[in-house]
């Protein structure tokens, strides 16, 4: 069991919306990963920031990730999971991000949760559980739910 952390928490984190060393000094003892799809995401803000200074900022944010948290890669067992829940979801009328689809599919592959500033897309997995984090306060964990 562990967790992966999305991309939308370091971002939280490099906006100051989130303190992410003290957020974590509350959560239990766990094994956090990075899915590559974060780190996808991660290196995509890299080469969009608009300065020099921010440039240098999310590289030295990038190095400090790479080093504390293991990148989970997409397996095939990943990848049928993926195709099985978007199949799913596009029967009940919904869709999701292929980029939140690989990263919950991932999660459910390794049972482990999801740790997100943004819940919406991760709800939908049915039997993922995603955990809110957010602002300076952890908020309860999700143990999933049906897509709404």
């Amino acid at each position: 069991m562990g967790t992966l952390i999305d991309s939308t928490v370091f971002v939280d984190y490099e906006r100051g919306r989130l303190d992410l060393p003290a957020w974590l000094s509350t959560q239990p003892a766990e094994n956090y990963a990075l899915s590559v799809i974060t780190l996808a995401e991660l290196y995509h803000g890299l080469y969009r920031a608009d300065t020099p200074a921010r440039t240098t900022i999310r590289r030295q944010h990038l190095a400090d990730y790479r080093r504390k948290y293991p990148v989970l890669l997409i397996t095939e067992p990943v990848a049928e999971i993926a195709g099985r829940l978007r199949a799913e979801l596009q029967e009940q009328g919904f869709t999701i991000g292929a980029h939140d689809l690989l990263i919950g599919a991932t999660a459910l592959h390794l049972d482990f949760s999801v740790a997100t500033a943004n819940v919406r897309e991760f709800r939908r997995i049915s039997g993922l559980k995603v955990q809110q984090w957010q602002g300076r306060q952890p908020a309860p964990p999700n143990e999933g739910e049906s897509p709404t």
